[in-house]
C-alpha cells in the first residue's frame, strides 16, 4: 500500500488541497497523512472535508493525532490525520 505525506500550509487554498490529494489517490496511493500546525490544523480539517464531499465513502480517517512538537526553541501545536482511499 503506498503512503504519500502532504503538509497543509497557508499558501495554498482548500481546493488545492483537495486536487492535489485527488490526483495522488489516482496515482495509485491508498493512504496519505496529512499534517498541519497552528493555525492551519482547521484549513485540513476544510480539506478533509472537501475530500469527503467529493470521494464520500471511498475515504475514511484511519488514525489521528494531536500535540506539540519542539522546533528551533519552540512549541508548535500540530494535527495529523491518516486518511484511506478504498477505490470500488
Amino acid at each position: 500500500m503506498a503512503e504519500a505525506r502532504v503538509l497543509v500550509g497557508s499558501r495554498g487554498s482548500v481546493e488545492e488541497y483537495v486536487l492535489q490529494l485527488i490526483v495522488e489517490f489516482n496515482r495509485g496511493v491508498n493512504r496519505v497523512v496529512l499534517t498541519a500546525f497552528n493555525d492551519n490544523m482547521c484549513k485540513l480539517a476544510d480539506v478533509y472535508a472537501g475530500l469527503k464531499e467529493r470521494l464520500g465513502d471511498r475515504v475514511r480517517i484511519e488514525a489521528g493525532s494531536t500535540g506539540t512538537k519542539r522546533e528551533r526553541g519552540r512549541r508548535r501545536l500540530y494535527l495529523e490525520l491518516t486518511v484511506v482511499y478504498d477505490p470500488v
